[in-house]
């Protein structure tokens, strides 16, 4: 579960920060309230509040950085990318609690 108050994913009983107010932070936030939803750059762009620069670079670059933190605890990427739509890897779909 990603928890909003303390700004951390809960995977089992570790716990990984995700800083907030950050585009990681908004991106989580958008993954985790549509849990099988699948976001398009813009939709997240608009989550991000910015407006500037280059949009698809901006979400990527935030997925690698959620990936990387994520990957201390879970054998698999979390977040995924196909066709430039973002989402939650569907293995973790049905234990995700919103």
């Amino acid at each position: 579960e990603f928890e909003r108050s303390s700004s951390q994913l809960i995977i089992d009983d570790a716990r990984v920060e995700i800083p907030a107010e950050t585009n990681q932070y908004a991106l989580c936030d958008a993954l985790f309230s549509e849990p099988s939803r699948h976001w398009s750059v813009d939709e997240l762009i608009n989550r991000f509040g910015d407006k500037s620069g280059n949009h698809w670079r901006k979400v990527y670059d935030a997925m690698l950085l959620v990936n990387k933190r994520a990957e201390t605890v879970l054998p698999v990427k979390l977040i995924m990318v196909k066709e430039k739509q973002f989402f939650l890897n569907p293995i973790f779909r049905d234990v995700v609690e919103v």
